[in-house]
């Protein structure tokens, strides 16, 4: 399973149902865009020690981009971009998922609907 920054910014914030379904689904997969995405908020270096402790906690692997991902992500973009204001990271993400065969878990249906073959478990956030 593929995990996007959403459903791990929440576990690591303290949220319990987050955090409780990344227990069930650990280990995992991450985006190398996900990552990028959590250490864009890291504010200082005991942040960023514990972005690296999730991870492990977790046994996180980073699905690093390759030719095919960039690939399905720019035909997402040029499909879906003008109708649906699909994001790069979003559509990288989605090419990683749909690389990889596996199901990407969030909270951002919306984001990802739009696109044709790929499987999401969505994360329900309570209040």
């Amino acid at each position: 399973m593929l995990v996007d920054s959403d459903v791990l910014i929440d576990a690591m914030r303290g949220r319990a149902e987050a955090d409780k379904l990344l227990a069930v689904v650990a280990p995992f997969e991450i985006s190398v865009i996900t990552y990028m995405e959590l250490l864009q908020g890291v504010r200082n270096k005991e942040e960023l020690k514990a972005v690296r402790a999730s991870m492990a906690h977790w046994k996180a692997s980073i699905i690093y981009l390759n030719e095919s991902i960039c690939t399905r992500a720019v035909v997402m973009m040029e499909r879906h971009q003008p109708s649906h204001a699909l994001g790069m990271q979003d559509a990288l993400i989605a090419a990683t998922a749909m690389a990889k065969d596996d199901e990407l878990l969030t909270g951002n249906e919306k984001h990802y609907r739009a696109i044709e073959g790929l499987q999401f478990k969505r994360y329900l956030r309570r209040s």
